[in-house]
């Protein structure tokens, strides 16, 4: 080996020589690592000068130890961040449910911001790049900066999309209201853009967070909450992207969008809600409201370009079927198809070529609360301030004895008035009116106060998800449970339905080989006698519906009545709705139950009346079997459900008798009984067989 001369070095390591180039030093530099070594003495320099390799050794163990200080700091931190992600998608769910979108915005923005701070330190400091060296000794802390990376997208994503969803439950209503639509849908769209950056990232971090688990025991237990939640977390990220695609492609659609909204009068029930006396169209251009009309059902029938047969319950009233009496289905959908159809069929909409492709239902008691969130509203016109308490007595008594009932006068004028005054003090709500309005909304769609229809699939699925679509439960094949509905039709009944009140009480008991026996009791009081107005005193004519499973045959039928009106043949030159007619053909009337019995919506149904007089109560009892072959086994599971009417009030009580030999394993007996005054759209009662030999039943 040559001899390096002397006179090439000098007396500190920093000034050796590179052949002209300045000594790279950046690491060291970074952490502030500043060698300065006393030279040694030159009569000992041969016999104690120090190799150089191991003064860079000693260099780089500083350098690593330095780094894993910080690594350590970085991994401390890497934990507590994935307990922030953890944290945050098990709330993020109950505070959007309970819209306390502020709170969460705050919240989220404060952390993301300590997060890419903390980002921002990793990238400056050079760590990523010495953790990929030491990686190579230990695979779990190589993913580490990648980890860290995808943490503070979440965490940029999340809070982006909870700053839009704070600013839109604060200001959609005044956006598409006030012509600035434009404004909501770039908010919408940025909310798309980072929900699909989330389902792109979450897979990642994923695969990492399992990889690096093993670092930190909390880190650990913290993966495996993730890892058990991932499934679920994804959904939800999929279905917020639903529904904000559904939102725009209303938002966005290049021509005017029309809205029919149905006003349902449920003091005259009907079985798609209540009464349709008055309508609203909405028109939606670039994501704004382009025109609102409300309007008096009456109006666009009287412009009908068809004529049709009406149901033969209705054919003593009307001698044509039009818009006012076609929510005649239960199943929501196809009572909103048919109300459309009769009012794209009136002069009113057809020169015009108007159709109708989505259709929302309001019950009238929707409106008293807006106006209870609004506060009073005056009506100088009428000489009338309406609040929540007098909206609906003093509506109705405009609409039938009102100024405005009149020859050519239209009696819902009223409506017309009240309605923009009701949605310009909506758009004005402080932060608390706007809280309680989404939660009186939200009150309504579980009631099944509101229900919405549309043609267009994409959106059809979101009403269907979010329970708002109003579809009647589909019985699946094979399946080891019962139905019931009870759907009600006031026919010239007056406002009645107002003081009806409706108790269900439903029996069921399942017999060892499977089939069920059904004992349904329907108690109807009805309380208006004392009241002023004769519409709220009239008789309650009720034509009742139940829906039942297809295998159920009627033993018995007691408190029921004859029809109240004769049934007329429609005319020769009346069309046969379709429809209707699939209905009637499977119908067969049964003379000793006073009772007619078909098949609609894929389920056998029982028709008759119950006429109540004011003041009065009556009780029809139904007993029936059902040959549905319940699957009998230790832990085999049975489902009730039960499908509400919009617009009824009134008590559900259910009890159901295991087979002999179990028991309910969530009652602990043989019965299992619930009961309820508030009756959810659909109330849904999942069981559970368990045997118990010994049990003497």
């Amino acid at each position: 080996m040559a001899i390096v001369p002397k006179k090439n070095i000098s007396k500190h390591l920093h000034d050796i020589k590179h052949h002209g180039r300045a000594p790279k030093n950046k690491v060291a530099n970074n952490f502030n690592f500043r060698p300065n070594f006393v030279p040694p003495n030159k009569s000992t320099d041969k016999k104690f000068r120090p190799p150089l390799k191991y003064i860079l050794i000693g260099i780089s163990a500083v350098i690593v130890a330095a780094g894993l200080i910080f690594i350590t700091d970085i991994r401390n931190n890497l934990v507590d961040s994935f307990a922030y992600i953890v944290y945050q998608i098990q709330n993020i769910k109950l505070a959007a449910s309970e819209m306390k979108t502020g709170q969460l915005k705050d919240s989220l923005g404060a952390l993301n911001g300590e997060i890419q701070n903390l980002d921002s330190k990793i990238d400056g400091y050079g760590i990523a790049g010495l953790i990929n060296i030491i990686g190579q000794f230990n695979g779990s802390l190589k993913e580490v900066p990648g980890a860290f990376k995808n943490i503070s997208a979440i965490s940029d994503r999340s809070s982006q999309i909870a700053n839009d969803l704070d600013y839109l439950k604060n200001n959609a209503f005044q956006l598409i209201f006030n012509q600035k639509g434009a404004e909501l849908i770039n908010r919408l769209e940025n909310m798309q853009k980072n929900l699909t950056d989330l389902e792109t990232i979450m897979p990642e971090f994923k695969s990492q967070a399992g990889k690096i688990k093993d670092l930190n025991p909390r880190l650990s237990s913290l993966y495996d909450s993730f890892d058990k939640n991932y499934l679920a977390i994804n959904l939800n990220i999929y279905k917020a992207e639903d529904v904000i695609n559904a939102i725009l492609s209303l938002l966005k659609s290049p021509n005017e969008v029309n809205i029919l909204v149905l006003f349902q009068n449920p003091t005259e029930i009907r079985p798609g809600g209540g009464f349709l006396g008055s309508f609203a169209y909405i028109t939606l251009l670039n994501g704004s409201v382009k025109e609102i009309k409300v309007d008096d059902i009456y109006n666009a029938d009287r412009q009908l370009n068809i004529n049709v047969a009406p149901p033969k319950e209705l054919s003593s009233i009307t001698t044509k079927w039009g818009a006012r009496d076609a929510n005649w289905f239960f199943n929501f959908p196809d009572s909103a198809k048919k109300v459309a159809y009769f009012l794209e069929n009136s002069k009113l909409f057809s020169d015009s070529g108007i159709k109708f492709n989505n259709v929302i239902s309001i019950n009238t008691n929707v409106l008293a609360s807006l106006i209870d969130i609004t506060g009073p509203i005056t009506l100088p016109d009428y000489n009338l301030t309406i609040d929540s308490n007098n909206f609906l007595p003093e509506l109705q008594r405009e609409v039938e004895a009102g100024q405005d009932k009149k020859p050519g006068q239209n009696p819902k004028r009223i409506l017309s008035v009240l309605t923009p005054i009701l949605i310009d003090k909506l758009k004005n709500l402080d932060d608390s009116g706007k809280l309680g309005l989404l939660k009186d909304l939200s009150g309504a769609v579980s009631n099944k106060d509101i229900m919405a229809f549309s043609e267009t699939n994409e959106i059809q699925k979101i009403l269907l998800e979010f329970n708002m679509s109003g579809e009647v439960f589909n019985i699946p094949q094979n399946w080891s449970g019962d139905y019931l509905a009870i759907a009600n039709a006031n026919v010239a009944g007056g406002k009645s339905d107002a003081f009806i009140n409706q108790q269900i009480r439903f029996k069921s008991q399942i017999l060892q080989d499977g089939s069920i026996n059904n004992e349904l009791t329907l108690i109807r009081t009805h309380n208006g006698q004392n009241e002023k107005d004769w519409w709220y005193r009239a008789t309650n004519y009720d034509y009742v519906k139940i829906f039942l499973p297809p295998s159920s045959e009627v033993n018995t039928v007691n408190g029921n009545n004859n029809s109240p009106y004769k049934y007329i043949t429609p005319a020769k030159n009346l069309a046969t709705d379709q429809d209707l007619s699939a209905i009637d053909q499977s119908t067969i009337f049964l003379n000793n139950l006073k009772m007619w019995e078909g098949t609609e919506d894929n389920k056998e149904f029982l028709g008759t009346w119950i006429n109540t007089p004011a003041g009065k109560t009556k009780t029809m009892q139904i007993e029936y079997k059902e040959s549905s072959n319940v699957k009998i086994a230790d832990g085999q599971e049975f489902d009730f459900v039960f499908d509400k009417q919009s617009g009824i009030q009134g008590s559900l009580e259910y009890e159901i008798t295991a087979p002999p030999g179990y028991i309910w394993k969530e009652s602990g007996k043989s019965v299992f009984s619930y009961g309820t005054e508030q009756i959810k759209s659909r109330e849904t009662i999942q069981l559970t067989l368990k045997s118990n030999p010994g049990l003497n039943q």
